[in-house]
């Protein structure tokens, strides 16, 4: 997207900073999500359900898509 004037960047750079920090947030949870399944799993606490493993993989693969 263009840019015709100084409030339009202003308004963007607005936007791309609460983008980033929402990401960010979103980020840090599947991080987070991650680490609890592996210690589950690992410690033979609960076998993760295949859904469950696609929904982390498919959400890793879109976060480093939009990275």
């Amino acid at each position: 997207m263009d840019v015709n004037n100084v409030a339009e960047f202003v308004v963007q750079c607005q936007h791309h900073a609460k983008i980033t920090d929402k990401f960010q947030n979103v980020r840090d949870k599947v991080d987070l999500y991650s680490s609890v399944y592996q210690v589950v799993e690992s410690n033979g606490l609960q076998k993760i359900k295949k859904e469950d493993e696609q929904n982390l993989k498919e959400a890793k693969n879109q976060i480093n898509t939009l990275s």
